[in-house]
């Protein structure tokens, strides 16, 4: 199943009118605290308790709110591998969970 990873979900922009700054200074933070926490992540991402599509609609929502556009295309991106379709990315990505539901199944 090929998909393009170079635009993950064609006619996604994040704007900054309505998003929290994400300064260049906590980018580095993030990243610097990925570095140091590597394997940890790892594991996170290998076990089975969550779901990898639920994990990845979860990280987009979060993504949503600093509007990185960093995290946005690589968990875009992931969202895709993981079966997530482009019409609910859009969704996630621009911050509506109307059709979130109440428990999960």
């Amino acid at each position: 199943m090929a998909r393009d990873v170079e635009q993950p979900v064609p006619g996604i922009v994040t704007s900054k009118s309505n998003k929290k700054t994400y300064s260049l200074k906590e980018f580095l933070s993030d990243i610097s605290f990925l570095t140091k926490n590597v394997m940890k992540v790892r594991r996170v991402m290998r076990e089975k308790g969550i779901p990898n599509a639920f994990r990845e609609k979860l990280m987009l929502a979060v993504t949503s709110v600093y509007g990185c556009r960093y995290c946005c295309w690589i968990h875009s991106r992931e969202a895709l591998r993981s079966g997530v379709g482009q019409e609910e990315i859009a969704r996630l990505l621009s911050g509506s969970v109307d059709n979130c539901p109440k428990r999960r199944p």
